[in-house]
Protein backbone atom coordinates (compact mmCIF):
# COMPACT_ATOMS: atom_id res chain seq x y z
CA UNK A 1 0.00 0.00 0.00
CA UNK A 2 2.63 2.28 0.44
CA UNK A 3 4.03 1.62 -3.09
CA UNK A 4 0.34 2.30 -3.81
CA UNK A 5 0.26 5.86 -2.03
CA UNK A 6 3.61 7.32 -3.43
CA UNK A 7 2.42 6.31 -6.71
CA UNK A 8 -0.91 7.96 -5.92
CA UNK A 9 1.18 10.84 -4.39
CA UNK A 10 3.59 11.17 -7.91
CA UNK A 11 0.41 11.44 -9.89
CA UNK A 12 -1.29 14.09 -8.30
CA UNK A 13 2.19 16.17 -7.84
CA UNK A 14 2.20 15.64 -11.61
CA UNK A 15 -1.45 17.05 -12.08
CA UNK A 16 -0.67 19.61 -9.71
CA UNK A 17 2.16 20.50 -11.34
CA UNK A 18 0.26 20.90 -14.84
CA UNK A 19 -2.38 23.54 -13.24
CA UNK A 20 -0.28 25.00 -10.38
CA UNK A 21 -0.53 28.86 -10.58
CA UNK A 22 -2.97 28.10 -13.46
CA UNK A 23 -5.43 31.46 -14.90
CA UNK A 24 -6.96 32.46 -17.68
CA UNK A 25 -9.33 35.23 -18.85
CA UNK A 26 -12.26 34.94 -20.90
CA UNK A 27 -14.80 37.23 -22.53
CA UNK A 28 -16.99 36.32 -19.93
CA UNK A 29 -14.76 36.68 -16.83
CA UNK A 30 -11.02 34.88 -15.19
CA UNK A 31 -10.62 31.52 -13.71
CA UNK A 32 -8.45 30.03 -11.68
CA UNK A 33 -6.85 26.80 -10.85
CA UNK A 34 -5.58 26.18 -7.49
CA UNK A 35 -5.31 23.42 -4.18
CA UNK A 36 -3.10 21.18 -2.65
CA UNK A 37 -1.11 17.63 -1.66
CA UNK A 38 -0.95 17.19 1.59
CA UNK A 39 0.90 13.49 2.58
CA UNK A 40 1.56 12.45 6.23
CA UNK A 41 3.24 9.64 7.94
CA UNK A 42 2.88 9.23 11.53
CA UNK A 43 4.04 6.48 14.01
CA UNK A 44 1.42 6.08 17.09
CA UNK A 45 3.43 6.09 20.76
CA UNK A 46 1.08 6.33 22.90
CA UNK A 47 1.05 3.35 26.23
CA UNK A 48 -2.28 2.65 25.97
CA UNK A 49 -1.76 1.86 30.13
CA UNK A 50 -2.95 3.80 33.50
CA UNK A 51 -3.05 7.32 33.26
CA UNK A 52 0.40 9.01 33.18
CA UNK A 53 1.94 5.67 32.17
CA UNK A 54 5.37 6.87 29.74
CA UNK A 55 5.68 3.21 28.39
CA UNK A 56 6.25 2.80 24.73
CA UNK A 57 3.70 0.16 23.08
CA UNK A 58 4.50 -3.36 22.05
CA UNK A 59 3.52 -3.08 18.67
CA UNK A 60 4.13 0.64 17.17
CA UNK A 61 1.04 1.73 15.53
CA UNK A 62 1.66 3.35 12.24
CA UNK A 63 0.46 4.79 8.81
CA UNK A 64 0.17 6.95 6.01
CA UNK A 65 -2.14 9.48 4.39
CA UNK A 66 -2.56 11.28 1.20
CA UNK A 67 -4.97 13.89 0.76
CA UNK A 68 -5.70 16.00 -2.42
CA UNK A 69 -8.17 19.06 -3.31
CA UNK A 70 -8.80 20.88 -6.46
CA UNK A 71 -10.52 23.88 -6.99
CA UNK A 72 -11.76 25.78 -10.14
CA UNK A 73 -12.90 29.17 -9.44
CA UNK A 74 -14.31 31.34 -12.21
CA UNK A 75 -15.07 34.63 -11.40
CA UNK A 76 -17.54 36.84 -13.94
CA UNK A 77 -19.51 40.54 -13.89
CA UNK A 78 -21.08 39.60 -10.39
CA UNK A 79 -21.28 36.27 -10.67
CA UNK A 80 -19.00 33.82 -9.35
CA UNK A 81 -19.33 30.30 -9.22
CA UNK A 82 -16.87 27.48 -7.78
CA UNK A 83 -16.58 23.79 -8.00
CA UNK A 84 -14.07 21.82 -5.93
CA UNK A 85 -13.36 18.15 -5.51
CA UNK A 86 -11.56 16.36 -2.51
CA UNK A 87 -9.70 12.72 -1.81
CA UNK A 88 -8.27 10.91 0.74
CA UNK A 89 -5.96 7.83 0.91
CA UNK A 90 -5.23 6.23 4.26
CA UNK A 91 -3.18 3.26 5.05
CA UNK A 92 -3.03 1.78 8.50
CA UNK A 93 -1.37 -0.77 10.49
CA UNK A 94 -2.87 -0.68 13.92
CA UNK A 95 -1.08 -2.80 17.11
CA UNK A 96 -0.22 -5.52 14.83
CA UNK A 97 -3.49 -5.95 13.12
CA UNK A 98 -4.08 -6.82 9.48
CA UNK A 99 -3.08 -3.84 6.97
CA UNK A 100 -6.42 -1.61 6.81
CA UNK A 101 -6.51 0.69 3.58
CA UNK A 102 -9.38 3.48 2.70
CA UNK A 103 -10.27 5.26 0.33
CA UNK A 104 -12.45 8.76 -0.43
CA UNK A 105 -13.55 10.87 -2.99
CA UNK A 106 -16.17 13.69 -2.99
CA UNK A 107 -17.17 16.54 -4.13
CA UNK A 108 -16.51 19.39 -1.84
CA UNK A 109 -17.91 22.63 -2.53
CA UNK A 110 -19.79 23.51 -5.37
CA UNK A 111 -21.57 26.72 -5.17
CA UNK A 112 -22.67 30.30 -7.30
CA UNK A 113 -22.65 33.39 -6.03
CA UNK A 114 -24.20 36.68 -6.56
CA UNK A 115 -22.78 40.48 -6.17
CA UNK A 116 -25.12 43.09 -5.83
CA UNK A 117 -24.84 46.71 -4.82
CA UNK A 118 -25.50 46.05 -1.17
CA UNK A 119 -26.13 42.48 -1.25
CA UNK A 120 -24.30 38.87 -1.57
CA UNK A 121 -25.59 35.97 -2.14
CA UNK A 122 -24.46 32.51 -1.91
CA UNK A 123 -26.12 28.90 -2.69
CA UNK A 124 -24.93 25.52 -2.37
CA UNK A 125 -22.11 23.40 -1.16
CA UNK A 126 -20.09 25.37 0.93
CA UNK A 127 -17.82 25.14 3.66
CA UNK A 128 -19.35 27.81 6.73
CA UNK A 129 -17.07 29.08 9.74
CA UNK A 130 -17.98 31.74 12.09
CA UNK A 131 -16.54 33.13 15.66
CA UNK A 132 -13.15 35.23 16.33
CA UNK A 133 -11.34 32.41 18.53
CA UNK A 134 -9.10 29.89 17.50
CA UNK A 135 -9.08 25.97 18.29
CA UNK A 136 -11.98 26.98 20.81
CA UNK A 137 -15.23 28.63 19.22
CA UNK A 138 -18.09 28.53 21.22
CA UNK A 139 -20.22 30.17 18.06
CA UNK A 140 -18.94 27.98 15.25
CA UNK A 141 -21.30 24.71 16.72
CA UNK A 142 -23.93 24.79 13.33
CA UNK A 143 -22.54 23.37 10.88
CA UNK A 144 -20.30 19.93 11.08
CA UNK A 145 -16.65 19.46 11.81
CA UNK A 146 -15.06 15.96 11.13
CA UNK A 147 -13.33 14.46 13.86
CA UNK A 148 -12.34 11.36 12.33
CA UNK A 149 -8.60 12.06 12.92
CA UNK A 150 -9.93 14.56 16.27
CA UNK A 151 -7.13 17.12 16.29
CA UNK A 152 -4.54 16.03 13.52
CA UNK A 153 -6.19 18.85 11.34
CA UNK A 154 -7.19 22.63 12.60
CA UNK A 155 -10.30 23.65 13.00
CA UNK A 156 -10.06 25.55 9.73
CA UNK A 157 -9.52 21.66 8.09
CA UNK A 158 -11.81 20.25 9.67
CA UNK A 159 -14.78 22.25 8.28
CA UNK A 160 -16.90 19.90 6.60
CA UNK A 161 -19.01 21.82 3.80
CA UNK A 162 -22.73 21.55 3.92
CA UNK A 163 -26.09 22.38 1.24
CA UNK A 164 -26.63 25.79 2.12
CA UNK A 165 -28.19 29.60 0.99
CA UNK A 166 -26.25 32.26 2.78
CA UNK A 167 -26.81 35.77 1.99
CA UNK A 168 -25.28 39.21 3.57
CA UNK A 169 -26.89 42.52 3.86
CA UNK A 170 -24.37 45.23 3.71
CA UNK A 171 -25.05 48.19 6.09
CA UNK A 172 -23.86 52.19 5.52
CA UNK A 173 -21.99 51.82 8.73
CA UNK A 174 -19.46 49.42 7.28
CA UNK A 175 -20.80 46.38 9.63
CA UNK A 176 -23.06 43.59 7.32
CA UNK A 177 -26.51 41.51 8.46
CA UNK A 178 -25.75 37.64 7.43
CA UNK A 179 -28.36 34.94 6.94
CA UNK A 180 -27.83 31.17 6.76
CA UNK A 181 -30.49 28.80 6.24
CA UNK A 182 -29.35 25.43 5.86
CA UNK A 183 -32.45 22.83 4.42
CA UNK A 184 -30.71 19.69 5.83
CA UNK A 185 -28.90 19.03 9.49
CA UNK A 186 -25.79 17.34 9.25
CA UNK A 187 -23.97 15.79 12.17
CA UNK A 188 -20.57 15.48 13.25
CA UNK A 189 -18.31 13.11 11.69
CA UNK A 190 -17.04 10.41 14.13
CA UNK A 191 -14.65 7.53 14.22
CA UNK A 192 -16.50 4.16 13.85
CA UNK A 193 -16.57 2.48 17.12
CA UNK A 194 -13.66 0.30 17.67
CA UNK A 195 -10.73 2.90 15.65
CA UNK A 196 -8.36 4.75 16.93
CA UNK A 197 -9.87 8.36 17.01
CA UNK A 198 -13.52 7.14 18.32
CA UNK A 199 -15.09 8.24 21.37
CA UNK A 200 -15.18 7.21 24.98
CA UNK A 201 -18.87 7.63 25.40
CA UNK A 202 -19.59 5.53 22.69
CA UNK A 203 -17.00 2.56 23.12
CA UNK A 204 -16.84 2.59 26.75
CA UNK A 205 -20.06 3.64 28.20
CA UNK A 206 -22.60 2.63 25.82
CA UNK A 207 -21.16 -0.55 24.22
CA UNK A 208 -19.84 -1.62 27.55
CA UNK A 209 -23.18 -1.91 29.35
CA UNK A 210 -23.50 -4.12 26.07
CA UNK A 211 -26.91 -2.34 24.39
CA UNK A 212 -27.87 -2.70 20.87
CA UNK A 213 -27.99 0.65 18.81
CA UNK A 214 -30.90 1.83 17.02
CA UNK A 215 -30.89 4.48 14.02
CA UNK A 216 -30.40 8.30 15.02
CA UNK A 217 -32.87 10.50 15.52
CA UNK A 218 -33.40 14.19 15.38
CA UNK A 219 -35.50 16.20 16.99
CA UNK A 220 -37.67 18.16 13.96
CA UNK A 221 -39.09 21.25 14.80
CA UNK A 222 -40.72 24.17 13.46
CA UNK A 223 -38.38 24.34 10.48
CA UNK A 224 -38.17 20.50 10.22
CA UNK A 225 -34.93 19.48 10.03
CA UNK A 226 -33.05 22.42 8.84
CA UNK A 227 -30.92 24.46 10.17
CA UNK A 228 -31.10 28.27 10.52
CA UNK A 229 -28.66 31.50 11.92
CA UNK A 230 -28.69 34.91 11.72
CA UNK A 231 -26.02 37.24 12.90
CA UNK A 232 -25.30 41.30 12.47
CA UNK A 233 -21.55 42.46 12.72
CA UNK A 234 -20.76 46.10 13.72
CA UNK A 235 -17.52 47.43 12.65
CA UNK A 236 -15.41 50.17 14.33
CA UNK A 237 -11.95 51.81 13.49
CA UNK A 238 -10.38 48.45 15.15
CA UNK A 239 -13.04 46.58 16.10
CA UNK A 240 -15.78 43.97 15.12
CA UNK A 241 -18.70 43.40 17.53
CA UNK A 242 -21.54 40.36 16.39
CA UNK A 243 -24.74 39.53 17.62
CA UNK A 244 -25.78 35.90 16.92
CA UNK A 245 -28.43 33.45 16.71
CA UNK A 246 -28.82 29.98 16.03
CA UNK A 247 -31.94 27.28 15.77
CA UNK A 248 -29.80 24.19 15.03
CA UNK A 249 -29.32 20.52 16.44
CA UNK A 250 -26.99 18.91 18.51
CA UNK A 251 -24.04 18.26 16.82
CA UNK A 252 -22.43 15.94 18.88
CA UNK A 253 -25.59 13.29 19.75
CA UNK A 254 -26.37 12.47 22.94
CA UNK A 255 -26.62 8.59 23.74
CA UNK A 256 -30.31 7.86 25.52
CA UNK A 257 -30.31 4.47 26.84
CA UNK A 258 -33.58 2.31 27.25
CA UNK A 259 -32.23 0.06 29.73
CA UNK A 260 -34.87 -3.01 30.28
CA UNK A 261 -32.73 -5.15 32.81
CA UNK A 262 -29.76 -7.17 33.35
CA UNK A 263 -28.78 -10.82 32.30
CA UNK A 264 -27.08 -13.25 34.93
CA UNK A 265 -24.00 -11.87 34.16
CA UNK A 266 -24.50 -8.41 35.38
CA UNK A 267 -24.76 -6.99 31.93
CA UNK A 268 -27.42 -4.67 30.78
CA UNK A 269 -30.12 -5.95 28.36
CA UNK A 270 -31.69 -2.55 26.06
CA UNK A 271 -30.88 -0.27 23.08
CA UNK A 272 -29.20 3.18 22.77
CA UNK A 273 -30.19 5.14 20.16
CA UNK A 274 -27.66 8.32 18.66
CA UNK A 275 -30.02 11.80 19.53
CA UNK A 276 -29.46 15.13 18.45
CA UNK A 277 -31.81 17.37 20.43
CA UNK A 278 -32.93 21.28 19.03
CA UNK A 279 -31.40 23.94 20.52
CA UNK A 280 -31.30 27.70 20.31
CA UNK A 281 -27.97 29.52 20.98
CA UNK A 282 -27.88 33.29 21.48
CA UNK A 283 -24.05 34.65 21.42
CA UNK A 284 -21.67 37.58 21.24
CA UNK A 285 -18.34 38.17 19.35
CA UNK A 286 -15.71 40.52 20.12
CA UNK A 287 -12.72 41.48 18.21
CA UNK A 288 -10.16 44.24 18.63
CA UNK A 289 -6.35 44.79 17.37
CA UNK A 290 -4.07 47.50 17.98
CA UNK A 291 -0.36 47.93 18.54
CA UNK A 292 0.53 44.56 17.59
CA UNK A 293 -1.76 43.08 20.71
CA UNK A 294 -5.27 41.46 19.77
CA UNK A 295 -8.15 40.43 22.12
CA UNK A 296 -10.95 38.31 21.34
CA UNK A 297 -13.51 36.96 22.76
CA UNK A 298 -17.01 34.90 22.31
CA UNK A 299 -20.01 34.29 25.19
CA UNK A 300 -22.84 31.85 24.44
CA UNK A 301 -25.93 30.55 26.01
CA UNK A 302 -26.78 27.27 24.89
CA UNK A 303 -30.15 25.13 25.53
CA UNK A 304 -30.71 21.75 26.38
CA UNK A 305 -27.05 20.04 25.88
CA UNK A 306 -26.98 17.18 26.48
CA UNK A 307 -24.73 14.99 29.13
CA UNK A 308 -24.09 11.25 30.44
CA UNK A 309 -25.31 10.53 33.71
CA UNK A 310 -24.32 7.72 35.96
CA UNK A 311 -27.50 7.86 37.58
CA UNK A 312 -29.58 4.66 36.15
CA UNK A 313 -32.61 6.61 37.07
CA UNK A 314 -32.26 9.06 34.64
CA UNK A 315 -34.52 8.64 31.59
CA UNK A 316 -32.04 7.43 28.82
CA UNK A 317 -29.18 8.27 30.73
CA UNK A 318 -28.72 12.03 29.72
CA UNK A 319 -29.06 14.87 31.73
CA UNK A 320 -30.23 18.08 29.53
CA UNK A 321 -29.19 21.55 30.87
CA UNK A 322 -28.81 25.20 29.57
CA UNK A 323 -24.89 25.81 29.71
CA UNK A 324 -23.22 29.19 29.58
CA UNK A 325 -20.18 29.14 27.30
CA UNK A 326 -17.48 31.48 26.90
CA UNK A 327 -13.64 32.13 25.43
CA UNK A 328 -11.45 35.11 25.91
CA UNK A 329 -8.03 35.67 24.55
CA UNK A 330 -5.41 37.72 23.11
CA UNK A 331 -2.47 37.47 20.64
CA UNK A 332 0.62 39.52 20.72
CA UNK A 333 3.60 39.52 18.19
CA UNK A 334 7.07 40.52 18.88
CA UNK A 335 9.41 42.40 17.17
CA UNK A 336 11.63 39.16 16.32
CA UNK A 337 8.06 37.71 15.10
CA UNK A 338 7.84 35.13 17.21
CA UNK A 339 3.31 34.97 18.39
CA UNK A 340 2.22 34.20 21.44
CA UNK A 341 -1.93 33.70 21.33
CA UNK A 342 -3.85 32.94 24.67
CA UNK A 343 -7.15 31.88 25.40
CA UNK A 344 -9.16 31.00 28.47
CA UNK A 345 -12.67 28.81 28.11
CA UNK A 346 -15.27 28.38 30.30
CA UNK A 347 -18.24 26.02 30.62
CA UNK A 348 -20.95 26.17 33.45
CA UNK A 349 -23.33 24.08 33.45
CA UNK A 350 -26.87 25.05 34.85
CA UNK A 351 -29.22 22.97 37.38
CA UNK A 352 -25.63 20.60 37.56
CA UNK A 353 -25.66 17.32 39.85
CA UNK A 354 -23.33 15.29 40.77
CA UNK A 355 -23.95 12.30 39.15
CA UNK A 356 -23.30 14.02 35.82
CA UNK A 357 -20.06 12.67 34.13
CA UNK A 358 -18.44 16.49 33.72
CA UNK A 359 -18.12 19.24 36.13
CA UNK A 360 -20.36 22.10 36.72
CA UNK A 361 -17.76 24.66 35.52
CA UNK A 362 -15.50 23.38 32.59
CA UNK A 363 -12.17 26.05 32.60
CA UNK A 364 -9.31 25.35 30.40
CA UNK A 365 -6.55 27.11 29.07
CA UNK A 366 -5.48 26.93 24.95
CA UNK A 367 -2.21 28.46 24.02
CA UNK A 368 -0.02 28.68 20.61
CA UNK A 369 3.26 29.79 20.33
CA UNK A 370 4.99 30.58 16.66
CA UNK A 371 8.97 31.25 16.63
CA UNK A 372 10.77 32.02 13.51
CA UNK A 373 14.32 29.85 13.56
CA UNK A 374 15.09 30.79 10.63
CA UNK A 375 13.90 33.94 8.71
CA UNK A 376 10.21 33.43 7.22
CA UNK A 377 10.97 30.28 6.09
CA UNK A 378 11.72 27.59 9.17
CA UNK A 379 8.98 27.97 12.40
CA UNK A 380 8.84 26.16 15.31
CA UNK A 381 5.41 25.96 16.72
CA UNK A 382 4.01 24.78 20.06
CA UNK A 383 0.78 24.53 20.88
CA UNK A 384 -1.99 23.03 23.89
CA UNK A 385 -4.76 22.42 25.83
CA UNK A 386 -5.07 21.93 29.42
CA UNK A 387 -8.29 21.15 31.49
CA UNK A 388 -7.88 22.64 34.93
CA UNK A 389 -10.35 21.11 36.85
CA UNK A 390 -8.63 18.13 35.95
CA UNK A 391 -5.86 15.90 34.58
CA UNK A 392 -6.89 15.91 30.79
CA UNK A 393 -4.29 18.06 28.15
CA UNK A 394 -3.46 17.80 24.63
CA UNK A 395 0.29 19.35 23.62
CA UNK A 396 1.69 19.11 20.00
CA UNK A 397 5.25 20.58 18.77
CA UNK A 398 5.79 20.95 15.17
CA UNK A 399 8.36 22.27 12.55
CA UNK A 400 7.40 23.45 9.44
CA UNK A 401 9.48 24.55 6.61
CA UNK A 402 8.82 26.45 3.84
CA UNK A 403 11.24 25.36 1.26
CA UNK A 404 9.23 26.98 -1.79
CA UNK A 405 6.69 29.11 -2.32
CA UNK A 406 4.61 26.12 -3.23
CA UNK A 407 6.48 23.33 -0.77
CA UNK A 408 6.00 22.66 2.76
CA UNK A 409 7.74 20.03 4.55
CA UNK A 410 6.40 19.26 8.57
CA UNK A 411 7.48 17.49 11.15
CA UNK A 412 5.97 16.85 15.09
CA UNK A 413 4.57 15.40 17.70
CA UNK A 414 1.14 15.18 19.35
CA UNK A 415 0.62 14.03 23.38
CA UNK A 416 -2.59 13.48 25.08
CA UNK A 417 -3.09 12.63 28.83
CA UNK A 418 -5.54 12.46 31.14
CA UNK A 419 -8.63 9.83 32.16
CA UNK A 420 -10.93 7.90 30.23
CA UNK A 421 -13.86 10.43 30.42
CA UNK A 422 -11.48 13.61 29.85
CA UNK A 423 -11.81 15.04 25.97
CA UNK A 424 -8.00 14.12 25.62
CA UNK A 425 -7.54 12.01 28.34
CA UNK A 426 -9.29 8.99 26.28
CA UNK A 427 -6.63 9.33 23.62
CA UNK A 428 -3.62 8.83 25.61
CA UNK A 429 -3.33 6.18 23.64
CA UNK A 430 -2.68 8.05 20.66
CA UNK A 431 0.63 9.34 21.15
CA UNK A 432 2.54 9.82 17.96
CA UNK A 433 5.48 11.39 15.78
CA UNK A 434 4.61 12.09 12.24
CA UNK A 435 6.29 14.20 9.30
CA UNK A 436 4.65 15.47 6.16
CA UNK A 437 4.95 17.27 2.65
CA UNK A 438 2.64 19.70 1.71
CA UNK A 439 2.11 21.27 -1.78
CA UNK A 440 0.29 24.10 -2.88
CA UNK A 441 -1.05 25.23 -6.39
Amino acid sequence: MGGYLHGLAAALLTTAALVSNQAWAGPHGQSTVTGFVDMRSAAGLGSGGEVGSSALKSNLDSGQRGRARVELDHQGDGLRTVLSADMELEHKDMRGTADENESRARLWEAFVEWDGESTNWRIGRQVIQWGVADEVSVIDSFTPQDFRSFLVHTRFERKWPVTAVSGRYFLDDGGFVEMVWQPQFRQDLLAQPGEEWSLFVENNYVRGLGLRERSTAVESGGLGESVFALRRVLRGDNYDLSFNYAYHFEQLAAFRADIQGFDPGGKAIGTVQPYHARQHTGSIAFESGRDGIGLRGELAYVTDAGYVSYDLSVPGLVERRDTLRGVAGMDYTFASRTYINLQYTLDYIRNHNGQMQPDKYRPSVTWRVNVPLKGEDVWLEFQGREFMNMTDRFLRLQVRWRVTDDWELRAGGMHFAGHDEGIFGEFRDNDQLYAGVHYYF
